[in-house]
């Protein structure tokens, strides 16, 4: 098959071309579905502050420091590095 060495003279010239134009495109880059705007609108009520991700696609939420950190040290937590886990402000 044939090959073609990318560079910048061999780029498409449009404004979301990153390689050609600094800084961020004229418009969004994404932009969040209706289902998280209303999520976002209507929160679930609760006490917790924090949440982390496992391995088998749950999430599972904590109110205290404490907590958050025992749900890190579960070997299924999907952590893979600090930035894995987060916190909410209610």
């Amino acid at each position: 098959s044939h090959k073609t060495r990318l560079s910048v003279e061999n780029v498409s010239d449009d404004l979301f071309n990153s390689y050609k134009h600094k800084g961020l495109p004229p418009t969004p880059i994404s932009n969040p579905g209706q289902a998280s705007l209303l999520a976002a609108l209507n929160p679930s009520d609760g006490t917790w502050l924090y949440f982390i991700a496992f391995k088998d696609g749950t999430t599972r939420f904590a109110t205290t420091y404490a907590e958050f950190t025992k749900l890190k040290a579960d070997p299924n937590a999907a952590i893979k590095k600090p930035a894995a886990t987060g916190a909410v402000k209610k």
